[in-house]
């Protein structure tokens, strides 16, 4: 008990060390956005910056999220080449569902090819050093009993790739279970118990590429959820990238880490990830529009109200028991949403009515994923040129952050 409380205390002291930490989630063929993100983070200047100034900043990763924090943990900024790299791997994977099983394959070759600066670490203090002060944290699951672990120490290239093999073991697509050398551990992809590494601290920007994450950065359009399982084609998958970059920088501007000025000539343009569709698909998307108008949505709103209503019950309850204001905080949130008339009129009109929506995303996990499917969920756009699918460009404009003004 002792022990575990000096351990405790250890990793509070160590959490109090880094200025800023970065947590990128699990995401499967989504690291494509988190590869863009990262490279609008190297471009923005902020991490040259702070290291300028002698703020420390932590990279911590799950799954997928391992993969771009060992990159950015080493200074190794190689972002455009991973995209080539990851959408040669999504063309061979889509080809034929044979290489269902390829992708621990995938990441063995990335390492080989992109790791190379890890080679024979004991030989390079300087890149040693970096890996070793705490600023790299590649999240695993240890099995049976599912607990999080966090690998912070790396003294070799093998055990820099036995870490980010385990925290990307989906198994059985991404190989099976395995011991860890050091320890005798058996371990699996790190998603099974941390989806989003450092979720929820202070100082501490998270990066999901899912569209109903709470995360800071998180997709500003709709991506369907089973792109992580099986890539898009190639002209979306790449728009991917475009968009974690986009993405970064609007999140970066909007929590103050840089300047308006200084995110707005960065913004890339982005692919349209709608195709253009011809008239009965278009007559076909209308048809759909109303029946979700009619059926669909009084469903979906009636369960964020019963979700708001029951987690009111439980905040409540807590509050009560435990004698903390924070809870109740939330409850507090929770009654304004569903007493709030211009609630009632989001879900019903829109985003038309001026409403609350981050109090709003924050409350209802139900309202996050069905905002951009069922309740018609409306961005701001930054005047920005949208390729089509035939790499011409069109006349409409991406959508961006309402952050980025």
């Amino acid at each position: 008990m002792e022990k575990d409380k000096v351990c405790s205390d250890a990793g509070k002291a160590a959490d109090d060390e880094f200025d800023l930490t970065f947590g990128f989630s699990a995401g499967g063929w989504f690291q494509m956005y988190h590869y863009g993100a990262a490279q609008a983070l190297v471009d923005s200047g902020l991490l040259e910056r702070m290291s300028n100034d002698g703020k420390r900043v932590r990279f911590c990763g799950a799954s997928a999220g391992a993969l771009v924090s060992v990159c950015l943990a080493s200074k190794s900024y190689r972002f455009k080449e991973i995209r080539e790299r990851a959408a040669k791997c999504a063309e061979h994977y889509r080809s034929s569902w044979l290489n269902l099983f390829c992708m621990k394959k995938y990441i063995v070759e990335a390492l080989d090819d992109f790791g190379s600066h890890l080679k024979n670490l004991e030989m390079k203090p300087n890149i040693e050093e970096l890996l070793n002060n705490g600023s790299l944290e590649i999240f695993v699951t240890t099995l049976p009993n599912m607990k999080r672990k966090i690998i912070r120490n790396f003294y070799s290239y093998d055990d820099i790739a036995e870490a980010l093999l385990a925290s990307c073991c989906m198994s059985p697509l991404v190989g099976v279970p395995f011991r860890l050398r050091a320890t005798g551990e058996w371990v699996c992809d790190g998603a099974l118990a941390t989806v989003t590494p450092r979720k929820g601290e202070s100082r501490t920007i998270t990066v999901s590429p899912f569209y109903f994450s709470a995360s800071t950065i998180h997709p500003s359009t709709f991506v369907p959820v089973w792109w992580g399982l099986c890539p898009p084609d190639d002209v979306a998958h790449r728009n991917l990238f475009a968009l974690g970059y986009n993405d970064m920088i609007e999140g970066l501007v909007a929590n103050s880490y840089i300047a308006a000025e200084e995110g707005e000539p960065l913004l890339i343009p982005e692919v349209c990830f709608e195709f253009e569709r011809n008239l009965f698909l278009r007559f076909f998307g209308f048809v759909c529009d109303i029946l979700v108008l009619i059926f669909l949505r009084p469903i979906v709103v009636s369960c964020i109200y019963i979700e708001l209503a029951v987690m009111s019950f439980i905040y409540f309850m807590k509050g009560v028991f435990k004698l903390d204001y924070k809870p109740f905080k939330k409850l507090y949130n929770n009654v304004r949403n569903i007493v709030s008339l211009r609630t009632l009129g989001r879900f019903v009109f829109g985003d038309n009515v001026p409403h609350n929506r981050q109090r709003l995303e924050k409350s209802s996990r139900l309202y996050r994923v069905f905002e951009p499917i069922v309740l018609g969920k409306k961005k701001k756009t930054t005047k920005r040129s949208v390729i089509s699918p035939n790499d011409v460009e069109i006349k409409m404009y991406s959508t961006s952050s309402e952050y980025t003004q």
